[in-house]
């Protein structure tokens, strides 16, 4: 899920993605363009956050998020993640956390690596 603050109202989209069985990754083309086009927003000029959740058969799922803030996501603590997960984007009212759920501090996505010619 990313939202971005916008006026008159926040933006909101979410993308759900799966693998198949050969690995490759199944996404909806319509919620993808929605997706992108929110967190374009939300890295260029406007406040905003991104979650994520990913679920693996037989573990817990992991919930990780990032505040969006000029042109840089940055990583939320796990306390952070709880709140933005925890919260209904309409309202502001809390909602009930989910058993099996992780909130946790996730991966850096700072700036890739400046030097020429390497690619992540």
């Amino acid at each position: 899920m990313c939202t971005v603050s916008a006026t008159p109202q926040t933006l909101a989209a979410v993308l759900h993605a799966d693998t198949d069985a050969d690995g490759a990754t199944q996404l909806d083309d319509t919620e993808a363009l929605e997706f992108t086009t929110v967190l374009v927003l939300g890295l260029a000029a406007l406040p905003g956050g991104l979650v994520m959740r990913t679920s693996t058969p037989s573990t817990t799922d992991r919930v990780y998020g990032w505040r969006l803030r000029a042109g840089n996501p940055e990583p939320l603590a796990a306390g952070e993640v709880f709140d933005a997960y925890c919260t209904d984007i309409d309202s502001g009212d809390p909602i009930s956390p989910e058993p099996g759920v992780d909130y946790r501090v996730p991966p850096d996505l700072g700036p890739d690596d400046p030097t020429p010619g390497r690619h992540r």
